[in-house]
C-alpha cells in the first residue's frame, strides 16, 4: 500500500436526525505516518473555523421568476404547496448566506442532494442555485476529496467527510453556469473542483490497482440502511483513506479501541465484509467528473480532451460490472464476484450518464417498466421488488432496502432524459404526482412498494417537506406542462390530459411564455409569439426563440399540428420520436428511441 497515504481524521460523528445517525459517535484522532515519509498527513474538517473561506462571483446574478396557472384545482393545489414547501427549506446560514438544505428531518447540505435541488430551484431564485454549488467548492479539502454534508448550516457549518454520500455535483453546477449567462469565472472554478475530485477518486478509491473504483461503505452510495451491504449502520460511514479490508476494520491505530470492538463483534457474528466493492456508483462519479470537464473544456477552449478519458471509464463499466445475458449492471464484491443484486443504481448510472444507448435501453426495456421489478405500485424501488434482498416491509423511517425514494424520482428525469426516453419519464411524473395529491400533498422522503402511496412512517413522523420530492413535483411539471430551460435551449411542453395553463418564465431580460388555447399551446419570446402546437408533445427552441425539433413525451401517439413561422403541419407524434426539419423544409423523423412498455 506504498502509494496510499494512511490519514485518521478529528471525527466527531455529529447525531444527525434520524436516519442519517442514530447515535452521536466519538472517534479518537490516531495519526499514523504515510509509509515512506517523515511526517504524517493529517487532514481535519472545517469545525472550529471562524468561517468557511468565501469565493465571489460578479454579481447582481440574472433575476429569475416562475409563474404556473391551470384549471386543474388539483394539480395548482401540488404545485403551490410544493413551491411554499421548498421555499421553506432556504435558511440563512452562519455565513450570511442563503441556502437549500435537503429539507423534511434533514436540515443540511449533502453532496448527493442539494447541487441538484439548487439548480433546480435556478428558475424561482438563482441565488439560491448558485450558493448550493459553491458551499461544495468553498469546503473541498486540498487533497480534492468533496464534503460529505455541511451540518447546522446556520450556526456551526460543521464539514463531513466521513463518506461521499453521492455526487450530484457536476452536471448541476455546469447548467448553472447557463443560467449565470456563461460566467467564465464560476467555469474555471468548476474545472478546478473536478479535476481535483476525479483525481483523487484515482489516487485512493482504486485499492488492488485493477482499474476499477470501490465503494468503502454504505454512506458512499448514500443508500442508508441497505440490505444489499452485510454490516448495518456499523458500515455506513468510513472516513479513512484506506480501504476498510477486514484487518484494517478492526485495527485500534485507524479506528480507536470502540470501532474496532465493535467490528470485530460483528465479524464474530457474521463473518462477513461487503467492502471495498467495485461500484457502479463510484466509477460513475468519476463519469461524471469527467464528462463536465469535457463540456466545461469546450466552453473555455482550453485545449484539453476530456471526453476520451470520460469515455475510457464509460468503456471501464460496460466491460467489468455490466453482465451482457443479465442486461443490467451489477457491482463486485471484495473477491471479485459478481454481486448478485437487481439494484436502481442502473438509473443512477443514466442519471450520470456513464451508461452508453444500449446499455440504458436495455435497463428500461427489460426492468424499469416491468411489474415484477421496478414498475411497482409506486414506480422505482430501491432493489427489484422480486429480488430477495428486496424488504417489502420494513417500518423504518429510511431505508435503501426496497422503498422508492424520493431522490430517485429526482435522478429519475434527468436519467431518462439522457437516453430520449421521454414517454417513459411522463409515465413516472404522473404517477408521482397522483400519489403525492393523493396524499394530501405530502412531500415524503419515501413511498411504500406495494401500494400507491407516500410512506406512513414518514406521515405519522411528520417528515412531509422533503426537498427532493418537493423538487421532483415541480421538474416534473416543467416537463410535462410547461416551460423548462436547459443549456441554451428552451423545452415548452404539453402533455394532452390538461386543460388551461399559463406558464411564465422571468429570467434576466428575457421572457418565455406559454398559454393554451382550446387545444393548442401558444409559446411566446419577449411579448412575440413564436410558435404554436397542439396538445401531445414538446417543442424545443434555442433562447430567442428559433426551432430546433419537436419531440414525442406522451406513451401513446398523438396527432399533432405545429405552426412556426407561416406553415402549419400535421402529423402522428409517437413516443420517444424526435422530428426536425429536413434540407428541404419537410419535417420528418430524426431519432427514434424504443418504447416497450407491454411489450418486452
Amino acid at each position: 500500500m506504498n502509494s496510499k497515504i494512511l490519514i485518521a481524521f478529528v471525527l466527531t460523528l455529529a447525531a444527525l436526525p434520524s436516519a442519517r445517525a442514530t447515535e452521536t459517535e466519538n472517534l479518537n484522532m490516531q495519526v499514523l505516518p504515510a509509509q515512506g515519509t517523515e511526517t504524517p498527513h493529517v487532514t481535519v474538517s472545517a469545525e472550529g473555523q471562524d468561517s468557511i473561506p468565501k469565493m465571489e462571483l460578479k454579481k447582481p446574478f440574472p433575476k429569475t421568476t416562475y409563474l404556473f396557472r391551470t384549471d386543474d384545482a388539483q394539480l395548482q393545489a401540488t404545485f403551490d404547496e410544493a413551491l411554499q414547501k421548498a421555499r421553506g427549506n432556504i435558511v440563512l446560514g452562519k455565513d450570511n448566506t442563503r441556502y437549500m438544505v435537503e429539507g423534511a428531518q434533514y436540515r443540511h447540505l449533502w453532496t448527493e442532494t442539494q447541487p441538484m435541488g439548487g439548480n433546480m430551484f435556478a428558475r424561482h431564485d438563482l441565488e439560491i442555485a448558485v450558493n448550493n454549488q459553491m458551499i461544495f467548492i468553498e469546503t473541498q479539502r486540498e487533497d480534492g476529496r468533496l464534503v460529505e454534508s455541511v451540518n447546522d448550516v446556520t450556526t456551526s457549518q460543521y464539514c463531513r467527510f466521513t463518506s461521499f454520500q453521492g455526487f450530484c455535483f457536476p452536471i448541476e453546477a455546469f447548467e448553472v453556469y447557463y443560467w449565470l449567462e456563461k460566467d467564465k469565472e464560476f467555469l474555471r472554478l468548476l474545472y478546478q473542483c473536478f479535476e481535483k475530485y476525479d483525481a483523487y477518486l484515482w489516487r485512493f478509491r482504486d485499492s488492488n490497482n485493477d482499474g476499477y473504483l470501490e465503494t468503502w461503505c454504505a454512506g458512499d452510495t448514500g443508500e442508508d440502511f441497505t440490505t444489499r451491504f452485510a454490516g448495518g449502520w456499523s458500515m455506513h460511514y468510513w472516513p479513512y483513506d484506506v480501504p476498510p479490508t477486514t484487518n484494517n476494520m478492526v485495527d485500534e491505530r485507524i479506528v480507536g479501541k470502540k470501532e474496532a470492538e465493535k467490528k470485530a463483534d460483528y465479524f464474530r457474528n457474521n463473518g462477513k465484509n461487503s467492502f471495498p466493492q467495485e461500484s457502479m456508483d463510484i466509477m460513475s462519479y468519476s463519469y461524471a467528473a469527467r464528462d463536465a470537464l469535457a463540456l466545461i473544456s469546450r466552453e473555455l477552449n482550453n485545449g484539453k480532451e476530456m471526453g476520451r478519458k470520460a469515455d475510457e471509464v464509460k468503456k471501464k463499466i460496460r466491460e467489468y460490472l455490466w453482465i451482457p445475458e443479465k442486461n443490467a449492471c451489477y457491482d463486485r464484491g471484495p473477491d471479485g464476484k459478481v454481486v448478485d443484486i437487481l439494484i436502481h443504481n442502473n438509473l443512477r448510472c443514466m442519471y450520470f450518464g456513464s451508461f452508453d444507448q444500449e446499455m440504458a435501453g436495455a435497463f428500461v426495456k427489460y426492468y424499469l417498466l416491468n411489474p415484477e421489478e421496478f414498475w411497482t405500485a409506486t414506480p422505482l424501488p430501491s432493489i427489484a421488488a422480486n429480488d430477495k434482498f428486496c424488504d417489502h416491509n420494513n417500518i423504518s423511517d429510511n431505508t435503501w432496502s426496497g422503498k422508492p425514494q424520493g431522490l430517485t424520482f429526482q435522478r429519475s428525469i434527468r436519467a431518462l432524459e439522457n437516453y430520449g426516453h421521454y414517454a417513459e419519464l411522463t409515465m413516472i411524473g404522473e404517477k408521482l404526482l397522483k400519489i403525492v395529491s393523493e396524499s394530501g400533498n405530502k412531500f415524503t422522503p419515501s413511498f411504500l412498494i406495494d401500494r400507491a402511496e407516500a410512506d406512513p412512517v414518514n406521515v405519522q413522523k411528520g417528515q412531509v417537506t422533503y426537498g427532493p420530492t418537493i423538487l421532483s413535483c415541480l421538474e416534473f411539471m416543467t416537463r410535462l406542462y410547461g416551460i423548462h430551460v436547459t443549456q441554451g435551449k428552451v423545452l415548452w411542453s404539453g402533455v394532452s390530459r390538461t386543460e388551461t395553463v399559463f406558464c411564465k418564465q422571468e429570467w434576466g431580460e428575457r421572457n418565455y411564455e406559454m398559454t393554451r388555447e382550446g387545444n393548442w399551446i401558444i409559446c411566446s419570446f419577449n411579448g412575440k409569439k413564436i410558435c404554436r402546437f397542439t396538445k401531445g408533445a414538446r417543442v424545443v427552441t434555442d433562447l430567442e426563440g428559433k426551432f430546433i425539433e419537436l419531440i414525442g413525451i406522451d406513451y401513446l401517439p398523438v396527432p399533432v399540428q405545429l405552426k412556426c413561422g407561416g406553415s402549419t403541419v400535421s402529423l402522428t407524434v409517437e413516443p420517444n420520436v424526435t422530428y426536425r426539419y429536413d434540407d428541404a423544409g419537410k419535417i420528418s423523423e430524426w431519432k427514434r428511441v424504443p418504447f416497450n412498455y407491454g411489450g418486452r
